[in-house]
C-alpha cells in the first residue's frame, strides 16, 4: 500500500513537472446581439470588445486555460413602429387624446463586465481548439433610446385632429432622444468555442494565437427592475417624450433575453520554462 502510494504521488509530481505553464494576455474584437422573443422587437447588429490576462496549463497536446479579462459591448434593439395614445389634460384643462407614433426607434445598451473563462482543448502544430463556458458577470449599463416621434392630438371638439402645431406640442417626425440605465441580471453563463491557427516560438518560451470565437449566454439577462415606459408623454416642454429601454419596460417580461457574441481573438503566451529543459525519467526510473 505504500509502495501504490508513493507511486502515485510520483505519477503526479512527474506529470506536474513535464507539464507546462504558460501566462499570457488576450484581446479580441466581438460582434454582439442580444436575441429575445418580444413580438415588437428585432435584434440589431452591436459590437464591443475585452481584454484580459490568461492562464494555461499544457501537457502534450492537451490544454486547460483560465483568467480574467473585461469587457465593453454596445448592444442595439430594435422597436416596432407603433401608436401609443394617452388620456390628458391640456394647461387649459380641457381633455384631449395624445397620440405618439414611434418610428425607426432604436433602444441601445452600452454595457461593462467582467468575465473568468473555463476551457480545454488541444493544440497540434499550428492548429488549436477549445470549448468551454465563461461566467460573466455585468457590472454597469448605460442606455441611450433614439426614435422618430410624430404627435397629435384627439380633441372632442375639434372634427380633426390637430397636427403640426409645435407651438401646442404637436408635430411630424422629429428626432427623440432619452439617455439613462439599466441593470441587468448579474450573472451570464456562456458556452463558448475558439478555433485559430497557432505559432510558437523556436525555443518554446512563447507562442501566439489567432482565432475565431463565439459565446452564448444560456441564462436570461433582462433587467431585474421592470417599471420602465416605453412612451412617457411631457407636458412641460412642447410635449417631448422620455423613452425607457424595451428590456426595463413590463412588456412581455416572459420573453428571456440571451447574449449571442462572435468575433476574432488574438493571444499572446509565455512559458515560464522551455519544454526541453525537463526529461521525463522519473516513471522509468522509479
Amino acid at each position: 500500500m505504500r509502495k501504490l502510494f508513493l507511486a502515485i504521488l510520483l505519477v503526479l509530481g512527474c506529470n506536474s513537472i513535464c507539464a507546462q505553464h504558460w501566462f499570457g494576455v488576450v484581446l479580441d474584437a466581438d460582434l454582439a446581439w442580444q436575441l429575445d422573443k418580444i413580438n415588437i422587437t428585432t435584434a440589431k447588429l452591436g459590437g464591443g470588445g475585452s481584454i484580459g490576462l490568461v492562464y494555461q496549463f499544457q501537457k502534450n497536446h492537451f490544454t486547460i486555460e483560465t483568467g480574467v479579462s473585461g469587457s465593453f459591448f454596445h448592444n442595439r434593439v430594435g422597436v416596432q413602429d407603433s401608436l401609443l395614445s394617452f388620456p390628458m389634460i391640456d394647461t387649459k384643462g380641457q381633455a384631449f387624446i395624445y397620440n405618439g407614433y414611434l418610428k425607426d426607434r432604436v433602444d441601445i445598451s452600452n454595457n461593462l463586465s467582467l468575465s473568468v473563462p473555463l476551457m480545454i482543448g488541444m493544440e497540434y502544430d499550428y492548429f488549436y481548439a477549445l470549448v468551454g463556458a465563461k461566467l460573466n458577470l455585468h457590472l454597469l449599463s448605460k442606455t441611450n433610446q433614439q426614435a422618430l416621434l410624430s404627435t397629435t392630438g384627439d380633441y372632442d371638439i375639434y372634427y380633426d385632429p390637430l397636427v403640426n402645431m409645435p407651438n401646442h406640442g404637436f408635430h411630424d417626425f422629429a428626432q427623440e432622444q432619452t439617455k439613462g440605465s439599466m441593470n441587468y441580471q448579474m450573472l451570464d453563463v456562456r458556452l463558448a468555442v475558439e478555433v485559430g491557427t497557432l505559432l510558437t516560438t523556436f525555443k518554446h518560451s512563447s507562442k501566439y494565437r489567432i482565432g475565431l470565437f463565439a459565446e452564448y449566454g444560456v441564462l436570461n439577462s433582462r433587467s431585474r427592475t421592470q417599471n420602465g415606459t416605453l412612451l412617457t408623454p411631457d407636458l412641460s416642454e412642447y410635449m417631448h417624450v422620455s423613452m425607457d429601454h424595451i428590456y426595463s419596460t413590463p412588456y412581455q417580461t416572459s420573453s428571456p433575453v440571451n447574449n449571442l457574441t462572435c468575433g476574432i481573438r488574438f493571444a499572446a503566451l509565455f512559458s515560464i520554462y522551455s519544454r526541453k529543459s525537463y526529461i521525463c525519467r522519473c516513471i522509468r526510473d522509479y
